[in-house]
This record gives C-alpha cells, sequence and structure tokens, in this order.
C-alpha cells in the first residue's frame, strides 16, 4: 500500500515539478542563447486598471538584423532608452546592452 501511496504523490506532485524545472531551464536558456544588434524604433508604455489598481506595463521595441524584439522593461529603463539608441543583446547573457 505504501508503494501506491508513493507513486500517486509523484504523479500528482513530482511530474508538475519536474515539468515546471524542465520548461524554466529551457526559457532560461532560449533567452541567454538569444543575439542580436539593433535600434530603438518605438517605446510602449499600457496602463491597466484591475479593480483597484492600476498596473503600469512598459516596452521597448527594436529594429534588429534579425527582425523585430519587443523587451518589457520597468519604468527606470524605460526612461533611459530614447528612439534612435543603438542596442546589442551578447550571447550568453541576460539584457540588453546600449553601444
Amino acid at each position: 500500500m505504501r508503494g501506491v501511496g508513493l507513486i500517486m504523490f509523484l504523479i500528482f506532485f513530482g511530474l508538475p515539478v519536474l515539468f515546471f524545472v524542465w520548461f524554466l531551464k529551457k526559457g532560461l536558456k532560449g533567452a541567454k542563447a538569444d543575439e542580436w544588434k539593433g535600434e530603438v524604433v518605438d517605446k510602449t508604455h499600457n496602463s491597466v486598471e484591475d479593480e483597484d489598481e492600476i498596473h503600469e506595463y512598459y516596452s521597448i521595441i527594436f529594429k534588429t538584423d534579425k527582425g523585430g524584439r519587443k523587451i518589457a522593461t520597468n519604468s527606470k529603463d524605460y526612461l533611459k532608452w530614447k528612439i534612435g539608441d543603438k542596442a546589442i543583446k551578447i550571447k550568453d547573457k541576460f539584457g540588453v546592452e546600449r553601444l
């Protein structure tokens, strides 16, 4: 009977945790593997009211040598980037650097 309980535990709790960890590692690996150079072509700011709170969302849109990239950012970094700024995303690093 103990074996059945252990198997049920692994099926209902262990597998979802393992799937989540695998999915997270795959996403982080993909983000680090990306590499491009580009220029800021647009910035977007959206406000969403949810009950009594207002949520702010900021994005910077880059025109790159591989197409376009839209990067979510915080308000501080949003204000630092200007349209026309040059940027580079280096392989094996997180984030975009200004040139």
